[in-house]
């Protein structure tokens, strides 16, 4: 377990920022390790080691806005910086290379397949107690991060691990809902929209290109 530094500050009885800062160091990350075995032939597997080393830190930044009495508005907007890191594990082929020879392949660090650097999200709702609610979220993000790759018979050129990152990301979600009191329960009924202006966001992507559609 690592430490976590939280401070938070009113600027009114409604509202008020929070700025959050988590670091986090994990020396024995378990990650696979490329292993040469040699005899009659070569043969190589992936074993799961604790060897290899990894991190993450970051900082969240929040601010919020309550619902106050007889007040409609509420909402909140967080944003959040992120890196998390890992000792390289490709090309697996220099890997092989220095492990047949007995050499320490050189190591560096790279970001992880889900690292994600900034993420921002925002909540606005209006709220009007027992009666009605709409609210919409949102949020926007980078892109997780890749490896280009390129056909040999195009380029020789080896990319580093993880070095590219997917297109930016962004959604809006929409939920309206009315309440109803029919003695002895109260009933609602709700609108949910998901992804309510049709974003084709780009989760997976082709190497060489970095895009998902070709």
């Amino acid at each position: 377990l690592s430490p976590s530094m939280s401070r938070a500050r009113m600027l009114s009885p409604t509202a008020g920022p929070m700025v959050r800062r988590v670091p986090t160091d994990g020396f024995r990350a378990i990650l696979p390790r490329f292993v040469p075995r040699f005899g009659m032939g070569i043969a190589c597997y992936n074993l799961l080691t604790n060897l290899s080393y990894a991190n993450t830190r970051g900082i969240s930044l929040s601010l919020v806005k309550r619902r106050g009495p007889g007040e409609l508005l509420s909402g909140a907007l967080d944003y959040t910086f992120q890196v998390a890191e890992k000792s390289r594990t490709e090309p697996a082929e220099d890997l092989f290379y220095n492990e047949s020879r007995g050499a320490l392949s050189e190591s560096y660090l790279v970001p992880f397949g889900f690292d994600r650097s900034h993420v921002l999200t925002g909540t606005v709702a209006l709220t009007q107690t027992d009666d009605w609610s709409a609210s919409v979220i949102g949020w926007l993000r980078t892109g997780t991060a890749y490896t280009p790759a390129l056909p040999s018979e195009l380029s020789p050129i080896t990319y580093i691990e993880n070095s590219d990152r997917q297109p930016v990301q962004w959604n809006v979600d929409l939920r309206v809902e009315k309440f109803f009191r029919i003695e002895p329960i109260g009933v609602s009924v709700y609108l949910q929209v998901d992804n309510l202006f049709d974003t084709e966001n780009e989760l997976f992507v082709y190497a060489n290109t970095g895009r998902a559609l070709f």
